[in-house]
């Protein structure tokens, strides 16, 4: 994906909130601002400077500590794929903890 396709999401969320934060699925039509046929709206968001996956980060938010089993996937996600995903737990009214695998 290109800073251009980034764009587009942010434009996506910005303009559905509700649907960009739900888990339906979202077709590329959608996502692209409504570029179709679906090669075209490949095309759009592969467009601009590539992005790379040491700069993409995704975090999850708990009410709670992450579990043994959830911190031993993310590792793996992120030693085997190079994907960062991090955990923000909230832990009562004040206090946040941060936890993301350690080879990061």
């Amino acid at each position: 994906m290109g800073w251009r396709g980034l764009s587009l999401m942010r434009q996506f969320a910005i303009r559905h909130p509700i649907a960009a934060r739900n888990t339906n699925p979202k077709s590329l039509k959608m996502l692209s601002g409504g570029i179709s046929p679906r090669e075209a709206a490949w095309d759009e968001l592969r467009k601009g400077r590539k992005i790379r996956p040491s700069r993409v980060a995704l975090f999850v938010g708990l009410n709670n500590e992450p579990s043994t089993g959830l911190r031993r996937a993310l590792t793996r996600l992120s030693e085997h794929h190079g994907l960062c995903i991090g955990v923000v737990s909230v832990m009562g009214r004040d206090r946040l903890e941060l936890w993301r695998p350690t080879n990061v």
